[in-house]
């Protein structure tokens, strides 16, 4: 499998990866590295979940920076419905 970044800009990520998963440590972070399969490897070892657990963590988590992303930049003048 080759690995892919995760979304989102990874100084942003790293601050919310301690916060969101508290036992990865500050040496996991930075083993990370932005990489998807490097943080998954580290949830598994860290919290023993399964493969299908950790992927829907890491899915929701790439989702909710998406969104807080997309919610923090300036508006486009297209007014919601």
């Amino acid at each position: 499998m080759i690995d892919r970044p995760l979304h989102g800009p990874w100084d942003r990520v790293q601050l919310m990866l301690h916060t969101v998963w508290p036992l990865l440590t500050t040496q996991d972070i930075a083993a990370i590295n932005g990489q998807r399969e490097a943080l998954m490897q580290r949830l598994r070892e860290r919290y023993g979940w399964t493969y299908n657990k950790i992927e829907r963590e890491v899915t929701e988590f790439e989702h909710r920076e998406a969104r807080a992303a997309n919610a923090s930049r300036p508006s486009l003048g297209i007014a919601r419905d």
